[in-house]
């Protein structure tokens, strides 16, 4: 930084100004000016002390000086095990007349900052923990969605199965009463013949006890088909209304993912400020 009045004036000025420094920025910050060999004026910080004192000579290695032998703006990170709170240093060289003459540093605690960055990190852990499991809800959401559709055909051709056999069955009755019409017939034929036609009447009367066992057979098998028709319509309903259950399940990942990506970037947005700051 060039001044273009004397050091002495300037620095007489800044002293003017050091006190309300820190309301004009509005952070918790410390303040100091040196010349090239020594401390002239310092302000404290409300959390942090940097142990300076007035006409104390720059140690070694101290960030105004650095910043003087290195003839440029100079910027470090301070741990907190040093002054009790993480404090970001700033020197910045003071020039007159192209000579480097002294340095003003600013002291500020970037605790803030640090559980900002803390924070946001926990929070894009969280929100991958998060993200991750949300797909692999999708991927099952999307497996069940298949074996829905899946046993929806699976329904839907028992379905027609059962309808086949109430055809066959309706056949087969009336083979059965066709049947027994024809052994009711042979045994009328029997009775006529006599003593001829003993034989025949029997095996007339085993045709006509097959037709109505066939017959008995075939309505408890139809009785059997219209519970299994029945259980097959109630598996439709419950499969229809699964499907249904399993679309908005997906339609309510896809809005989580995209709250997600949303909460994700304006985590990145609050990390690149407190780097900025």
């Amino acid at each position: 930084m060039e001044i273009n009045i004397g050091f002495e004036e300037f620095v007489d000025a800044f002293k003017m100004v050091m006190p309300y420094l820190r309301e004009i920025m509005g952070q918790d910050v410390a303040v100091q000016m040196c010349n090239t060999t020594h401390f002239l004026a310092f302000e404290k910080a409300r959390t942090f002390d940097l142990d300076i004192l007035p006409n104390s000579s720059l140690p070694p290695g101290d960030p105004s000086l650095e910043c003087m032998l290195q003839g440029k703006q100079t910027n470090m990170m301070v741990p907190a095990e040093v002054f009790g709170v993480p404090v970001k240093a700033l020197s910045t060289p003071i020039a007159f007349q192209g000579k480097i003459v002294g340095s003003v540093g600013l002291g500020r605690n970037v605790s803030t900052e640090i559980n900002i960055t803390q924070m946001t990190a926990q929070l894009e852990e969280a929100l991958e923990q998060v993200s991750s499991a949300v797909q692999q809800i999708a991927a099952s959401a999307g497996d069940i969605n298949d074996n829905q559709q899946r046993m929806n055909s699976s329904v839907i051709a028992i379905g027609e199965a059962t309808d086949n056999i109430k055809v066959v069955l309706d056949f087969i009755k009336t083979i059965a009463d066709q049947t027994k019409m024809l052994g009711l017939n042979a045994a009328i034929e029997a009775a006529r013949a006599g003593e001829v036609g003993r034989g025949f009447g029997v095996v007339a009367e085993e045709i006509r006890k097959l037709s109505d066992e066939s017959r008995q057979t075939t309505i408890r098998i139809k009785e059997l088909a219209q519970e299994i028709e029945e259980s097959v319509h109630t598996a439709k309903m419950m499969a229809e209304i699964s499907g249904r259950a399993s679309e908005e399940q997906a339609a309510a990942t896809e809005e989580i993912s995209a709250s997600i990506e949303e909460i994700s970037s304006t985590a990145q947005v609050l990390r690149n400020i407190a780097q900025i700051l």
